[in-house]
């Protein structure tokens, strides 16, 4: 694929369409993972984000450098469509009607839970940044990451992702990967507390 042709501009199509499959592939094995496993509640989630993360690691170590360069930029290409699928998953599920019902206590709940949990973490961020220096964080943290980690956990992973781009390219990746994290640890022990208080 050298120079600058329409062949070669054909084989830079070629290597895109490679790693939107192999990245594509990935997503289904985790995808098949987790509907094969129903030990407990919140089990599927936690055994498909498992695997995906497991094949995203396999493919940055095992592949060579250009086969793990496709899949990562086929995975950006595709990640957006799937959490569109997901959000749409979840709201042709929803009952307006209960949605209405629950408006203003669900802006209630959800500007609280924000609320305490910016104001935890911040105070967490502002103690470890005053540690002795053998046990404090390399360097401090800053308070866009705060922001954007706080994001993650409240958000999900497509929220912090667009919080986090205009702050800094390096901080969308792991923006995204702890929010996915979150969902799946979370939806877990959501269900089962659910379960617990019903």
């Amino acid at each position: 694929c050298g120079g600058r042709s329409v062949g070669s501009e054909m084989c830079i199509r070629d290597r895109r369409a490679t790693g939107r499959a192999l990245a594509a592939a990935c997503g289904l094995l985790a995808l098949l993972a987790g509907r094969s496993v129903d030990a407990f509640a919140g089990s599927s989630t936690l055994v498909a984000v498992g695997t995906a993360c497991a094949l995203g690691l396999a493919c940055a170590r095992f592949l060579p450098a250009d086969g793990a360069r496709r899949v990562r930029h086929g995975a950006a290409e595709l990640a957006p469509a799937c959490l569109n699928f997901f959000y749409a998953a979840v709201g042709a599920s929803a009952r307006p009607a209960e949605i209405a019902a629950a408006g203003s206590a669900g802006a209630l709940f959800l500007s609280t839970a924000l609320c305490l949990h910016v104001l935890v973490a911040g105070a967490a961020a502002a103690v470890a940044n005053r540690l002795p220096p053998r046990v404090r964080p390399r360097r401090p943290i800053r308070l866009n990451e705060l922001l954007v980690g706080s994001n993650a956990a409240i958000g999900g992973p497509s929220t912090a992702a667009a919080f986090a781009a205009p702050l800094g390219g390096r901080l969308v990746v792991p923006a995204a990967i702890w929010g996915i994290v979150g969902y799946a640890v979370g939806t877990l022990l959501g269900v089962h507390a659910w379960s617990a208080l019903r």
